[in-house]
């Protein structure tokens, strides 16, 4: 499926999403987390600049 440039793949036998291809981030692809058995445990916060007023930070974790 495409959408303003953005590529999302799809499993042909069940079609559960797999990953994202987006022009804004050339050779990289993001993985749905639902692929993994173990997920491992955020390592940063992101998009801080842009969270709600009540969203808490956790302290000590690092941010992008």
């Amino acid at each position: 499926a495409v959408a303003l440039g953005v590529v999302r793949y799809f499993c042909s036998g069940c079609g559960s999403p797999m990953f994202t291809k987006t022009p804004k981030a050339p050779g990289k692809v993001f993985l749905k987390a639902a692929l993994f058995d173990v997920v491992s445990p955020p390592a940063a916060e992101v998009f801080v600049n842009k969270q709600y007023q009540w969203v808490t930070i956790e302290q000590g974790e690092k941010q992008a």
